[in-house]
């Protein structure tokens, strides 16, 4: 939120420094309570960890944690890189559109927020950056020998990580059927009618990137 409001005013939907500095409050007055609390419990949960000594059940202990938070950096990069695509097609189709209007404007800074690397010093990465560090703490292939043992094998045996990549294959699936449909649909509308609005082209190349996306993210897991 805080890095939403900060591009949107370097955007040109700027405000005066008062209500500005209105609009940053809330989002920190929140933040950095949170940020207090997540390294306060992360602090003992390390130290609990640690506290084990065996370093095949502290990846493993970890491994709920650093799972969830690549799930989450996963979702929040694939909506800011669709965001970012539709905003893109946009000004490709509709020349009229420029970033003064608001719409367009919260369009591009949401998927430019979202989608890249923004950091504080008491909060995660966020996007593409929470999903890569994540992952490679959970990648296998990453992971090294320990007491004659490869974390990285029982890392591939884990019930966590195959109930991460079944989740992802399965919500990738659904989400390329559930966009080649719309696909097919927008042809067959427009072969059948023969009838092309403003809004088809746009319409098609918005559900042809979601198609991609979920592709990508298919053959990747």
């Amino acid at each position: 939120m805080l890095v939403n409001i900060i591009l949107t005013n370097l955007l040109g939907g700027g405000t005066n420094f008062r209500d500005f500095v209105r609009e940053v409050g809330s989002p920190i007055s929140v933040g950095v309570p949170l940020g207090m609390i997540w390294v306060y419990y992360k602090h003992w949960l390390n130290r609990h960890i640690e506290a084990v000594g065996d370093k095949v059940r502290q990846a493993g202990m970890m491994r709920l944690y650093n799972y969830i938070l690549a799930f989450i950096g996963l979702v929040v990069a694939f909506v800011g890189v669709s965001t970012l695509f539709s905003f893109i097609i946009d000004m490709a189709t509709y020349y009229s559109i420029s970033l003064s209007e608001s719409l367009k404007r919260n369009s591009l800074v949401t998927s430019l927020s979202s989608a890249y690397r923004w950091s504080a010093s008491l909060v995660d990465h966020v996007g593409v950056p929470c999903k890569r560090k994540q992952w490679l703490r959970v990648d296998p292939s990453t992971l090294p020998m320990v007491a004659g043992q490869v974390l990285g094998d029982h890392a591939r045996r884990s019930v966590i990580r195959r109930f991460y990549l079944y989740l992802a294959l399965f919500v990738s699936v659904i989400g390329g059927m559930a966009t080649a449909v719309g696909l097919v649909y927008q042809l067959i509308k427009m072969v059948l009618g023969g009838d092309l609005d403003s809004l088809f082209v746009n319409d098609m190349l918005n559900t042809a990137q979601l198609l991609f996306l979920f592709g990508v993210v298919l053959v990747y897991h």
